[in-house]
């Protein structure tokens, strides 16, 4: 089971480069997907440089904001080019610990009829 996060960023490169920094550390990701929504600000250039620091984190930017489903089905998309068979969608300004993921990990990995999980 490879799993990716998807964080979606519209102008908001402060409060997701937190969560991404955080979330890096976590061993149950495998991947830190950031979905620069078509942001008006320099997000997209703050956020690259965390790509550059961080090897599990990769920065992808969408040519226009379709709204929240566009950005997170982009993510989810890029994650899996790379490997990733599942995905954990997050807004920048959510908090929660690396037990969590290793549960829902362990929920799917134990039932192959649950599709999704929050």
């Amino acid at each position: 089971m490879r799993v990716a996060c998807i964080i979606l960023n519209y102008n908001d490169a402060h409060r997701t480069r937190i969560l991404a920094e955080k979330l890096s550390g976590y061993g149950a990701l495998d991947e830190i997907v950031i979905v620069d929504n078509a942001s008006s600000d320099d997000s997209e250039q703050i956020l690259r440089a965390l790509e550059t620091e961080n090897g599990r984190i990769r920065v992808c930017r969408t040519r226009r904001n379709g709204g929240y489903g566009y950005g997170n089905n982009f993510g989810v998309r890029n994650a899996a080019e790379r490997g990733a068979t599942h995905a954990l969608i997050v807004n920048p300004d959510v908090d929660f610990e690396e037990a969590l993921v290793e549960r829902l990990k362990q929920l799917f990995a134990a039932n192959e009829q649950v599709g999704v999980a929050s």
